[in-house]
């Protein structure tokens, strides 16, 4: 398993960041298909371009493959508190997932009193674990699709500190 550690920052309260991760109007304005929704989860596709898997790892993915992320996020906190969220991202018919472990913690208070509730800002931390079945090569595997990986999480973590 490698794994690995993305940290950043937002605008946004972290209760505004759980709202965000599921609103299914934040994933279908990234070409994403909503499968699922629930009060604490959320499951969407997005198509997997051929650009997106290297070329080493292709035989492994389907020609119509897609990117299946689910979206589980704990209770929502008290004021103040950090938020969680956990995502698992597969590739169906793939031996590959991606499980993320998603921490926002409050920076500041709001400067306006009738957002007390809210807060401002929020510190936010990516714990990200690769994991492929492949027998013997595993890891060789999850050392290929590190970077890719990395890179992808990177922009959408980046989307993700603008959801507002």
């Amino acid at each position: 398993m490698k794994s690995f550690t993305l940290t950043g920052a937002s605008a946004l309260s972290p209760a505004r960041l759980r709202t965000g991760l599921l609103d299914p109007t934040t994933w279908r304005g990234q070409d994403g298909v909503i499968e699922s929704t629930a009060d604490d989860a959320l499951t969407v596709s997005f198509p997997l371009g051929t650009q997106s898997v290297p070329d080493s790892l292709s035989r492994f993915v389907p020609a119509d493959a897609v990117l299946r992320m689910e979206v589980h996020t704990a209770a929502e906190a008290p004021v103040g508190s950090p938020q969680t969220a956990g995502l698992r991202v597969t590739v169906p018919g793939a031996p590959v997932m991606v499980r993320v472990e998603l921490i926002a913690h409050p920076t500041a208070p709001a400067a306006d009193p009738a957002d007390a509730a809210e807060g401002v800002g929020s510190t936010l931390r990516a714990h990200t674990e690769i994991e492929s079945s492949v027998p013997l090569f595993g890891p060789v595997v999850e050392s290929a699709l590190e970077p890719v990986v990395r890179s992808q999480l990177t922009e959408k973590f980046d989307e993700l500190a603008d959801l507002g």
